[in-house]
């Protein structure tokens, strides 16, 4: 059984073809977006908006495959098919805070922030 990681810097360095630098631009970038994207699905959970969130969730869970951020990759994916599916409201209301939880966890992750800070901690 593979343990998920918070952050996987192989991954993101997978993604870039090895460029640290790229890297480094996309995980600033990824730390910019993934809150707002976070905050919209929340608001259109509280809206009755689930396909909206779930659309707002898939950018989320792709920006954070992308980074190798793997749980947050897979709170993400599995808050999206709860909304895609008409899950529990209290299930997927549990599910919006994991994932917050897990984005928390990973900008303070100090491997995440050597990249998202441009290589400085």
């Amino acid at each position: 059984m593979t343990t998920s990681k918070v952050f996987n810097p192989e991954t993101l360095l997978h993604h870039t073809e090895q460029d640290e630098e790229l890297a480094y631009q996309l995980a600033s970038m990824g730390k910019d977006d993934m809150p707002d994207f976070l905050e919209k699905a929340e608001q259109q959970f509280e809206e009755n908006l689930s396909s909206e969130a779930a659309r707002s969730l898939h950018s989320l869970k792709g920006v954070a495959g992308a980074l190798g951020a793997e749980r947050l990759f897979e709170n993400s994916l599995e808050c999206e098919m709860l909304l895609k599916e008409g899950g529990d409201r209290e299930e997927t209301a549990c599910c919006l805070k994991q994932i917050r939880r897990e984005m928390e966890s990973l900008f303070s992750d100090p491997q995440f922030l050597r990249f998202s800070n441009d290589g400085t901690l």
